[in-house]
């Protein structure tokens, strides 16, 4: 979670670490969010990353579901990592147990991906993961305005912090 908290602390993004599928509380409250931010003018993405394996691919399909047949949210849900692009062009090593026959997802995950093996989401390196979170966030944020922002903020508080020093030392004087 640090490496994810990392990527998105720069944006205020929120962040949601989940393992296996997300329980009915975290939708619920996924579910208030994207409401908030509907009713707000916005239209809520959610990227997600994880394991390349049948529970992995279809916990964003899952969310996404679950928001529309119990909230009526329509949702931009995208997956982000892993994909089997990233897998080739990491050259990520295949995990064993992932993909078990007995995963409720097994049948969905073979009929998309075919003989693909599953990979964990934990074999790339975190500076790369670090970089699919912000070119993901990329694609979903306008990074250029809110670096304007900041610059802005950044000259206000310069500002602020030499008004307080100058109304200290005037009432030192004083």
């Amino acid at each position: 979670s640090s490496i994810y908290e990392e990527a998105t602390w720069p944006y205020c993004v929120r962040l949601n670490i989940v393992r296996g599928q997300a329980s009915a509380d975290l939708v619920n409250k996924m579910a208030a969010r994207f409401t908030r931010a509907a009713q707000g003018g916005q239209s809520p993405v959610l990227l997600h990353f994880g394991d390349f394996d049948p529970t992995g691919v279809q916990i964003p399909i899952a969310i996404q579901s679950a928001l529309k047949q119990h909230h009526g949210i329509d949702v931009d849900v995208r997956a982000s990592a892993l994909t089997p692009e990233q897998i080739t062009r990491y050259s990520l090593p295949d995990s064993i147990d992932a993909a078990k026959k007995s995963d409720p997802n097994y049948k969905r995950f073979a009929a998309k991906f075919g003989d693909a093996k599953p990979v964990e989401l934990d074999a790339l390196h975190p500076k790369h993961q670090i970089e699919m979170v912000r070119e993901a966030l990329a694609g979903v944020l306008d990074i250029g305005s809110m670096k304007a922002e900041q610059a802005i903020e950044e000259r206000e508080r310069s500002t602020l912090k030499t008004m307080r020093r100058d109304v200290l030392d005037y009432m030192r004087k004083k």
